[in-house]
């Protein structure tokens, strides 16, 4: 009787613990590409900019904090197809939490690739990871290095009650076939970071600027580029010297 009943209890115990096949990994969902991808010749270098994915690709919400991949392939702009194939390398791996040696303002990312070679193309890919390192979507963005554009030349500034009045001398040479687009003025206070962006939402069209955004007693640093349109394609050069100035009331020492 004994050797009858162990039998039904044996086929129950090898039942009950649910397994009726290989465990399967938990999938995670993987992000959308990041997203308007651009491509800023800037001196030296590029710069790019990026905006986080929205979501995931399935829709899901994406984790609090990614990191991003940056890859980048050399070519030759005469190839009619450098999107044929990929032999990109990594070049950066980006934490959005802290994002060194990229930036992070005014909602997008940005990160400086120099020194380039002129008349060479660089192809970038940027993907955002998923938690477990997986690749999620690319965005890709190509074109060619031109020569840098000289710098404007000397900077002198006017130290005003709530003005800052700047003038400098045009570049000292243009470069062939070149479309001036005119110039751009940035400003940072001193021991920070350049503003990414420009002190005028377009371009200067004279050498010229005057800078009402200012505080008394506050020291300012500015510098200057000049923005180019080469082969369709636009290039800004290196800024010229910087100018640290102090606007001050009339008769008060700065």
């Amino acid at each position: 009787m004994r050797r009858i009943l162990i039998l039904p209890l044996l086929l129950l115990m090898l039942t009950a613990c649910g397994k009726k096949g290989p465990v399967r990994p938990v999938e995670h969902a993987l992000p959308e590409a990041p997203r308007n991808l651009a491509l800023e010749q800037r001196g030296d270098g590029f710069l790019l900019f990026w905006e986080a994915p929205e979501a995931n690709q399935d829709g899901s919400k994406l984790p609090e904090s990614l990191q991003y991949r940056i890859s980048r392939m050399e070519f030759d702009p005469a190839d009619d197809c450098p999107e044929c194939r990929d032999l990109s390398s990594p070049l950066a791996r980006i934490d959005s939490r802290y994002p060194q040696p990229a930036r992070f303002a005014d909602g997008r990312f940005a990160f400086f690739d120099a020194p380039l070679k002129s008349g060479t193309g660089y192809r970038y890919r940027i993907e955002a990871l998923g938690p477990r390192g997986n690749s999620g979507e690319p965005a890709r963005v190509a074109r060619a290095f031109l020569p840098p554009p000289a710098p404007p030349g000397e900077l002198a500034g006017e130290e005003l009650d709530r003005l800052i009045r700047l003038r400098w001398e045009p570049p000292a040479t243009r470069p062939a076939d070149a479309v001036f687009i005119g110039y751009r003025v940035y400003r940072r206070l001193p021991g920070e970071l350049w503003s990414l962006a420009p002190r005028s939402r377009l371009p200067l069209q004279q050498p010229g600027f005057e800078d009402f955004a200012v505080e008394n007693g506050q020291t300012y640093e500015y510098r200057v580029g000049v923005l180019y349109r080469l082969a369709g394609q636009e290039a800004e050069s290196s800024p010229g010297h910087s100018l640290r100035l102090t606007p001050a009331p009339p008769g008060e020492p700065l």
